[in-house]
């Protein structure tokens, strides 16, 4: 795994694009999928921030959406990482954690991103990432709870049938 996940800076990201679930622990701003409009959130022109070279930290592509989704998955191939990898930092967590609380604001997915059906959810706790405020046009963003929406094999925080996540603050 290429970073760790770190509460409000490193973020595991479920996607689903072309009917393939992934995983990825990547940086949180990687995630604002339209960078004009959270440019111009904060103040900044908008002829600007079209051009693709205003975004050379997020791979040069200003807006993701389901035209852009495979050049930005593709550089992001480093970040990817499996269920039973997840799984194995949860267990390992949840045995040495001295507060197991706040091990799963770390562990927890943050942004569910649906490239198939043009959808965003999220659960990321912090202001600093209303990721669901800037979603593509013709896209749709929530605040809202995705994890009924993982699909069981895909649920790397239920192992041997116990819910790691059940119960926890983070999920109130």
């Amino acid at each position: 795994m290429r970073l760790q996940p770190e509460y409000a800076e490193n973020i595991i990201v479920a996607t689903i694009y072309q009917g393939a679930w992934a995983w990825y622990v990547t940086y949180r701003d990687d995630w604002f999928l339209d960078r004009v409009k959270w440019g111009q959130a904060f103040g900044h022109d908008a002829e600007e921030l079209l051009r693709p070279e205003a975004h050379k930290e997020r791979y040069w592509i200003p807006i993701v959406n389901e035209h852009t989704a495979g050049a930005f998955l593709k550089a992001l191939e480093v970040y990817r990482v499996g269920c039973e990898e997840l799984a194995q930092m949860v267990r390992e967590e949840f045995l040495t954690a001295p507060d197991w609380d706040d091990a799963v604001y770390d562990l927890l997915p943050s942004v569910l991103v649906n490239f198939d059906e043009r959808w965003l959810k999220s659960i990321f706790p912090e202001p600093s990432g209303t990721f669901e405020m800037f979603v593509p046009d013709r896209w749709r963003g929530e605040y809202v709870s995705f994890l009924g929406n993982v699909p069981p094999e895909q649920r790397y925080w239920v192992i041997d049938g116990r819910d790691y996540f059940a119960g926890s603050p983070a999920l109130r």
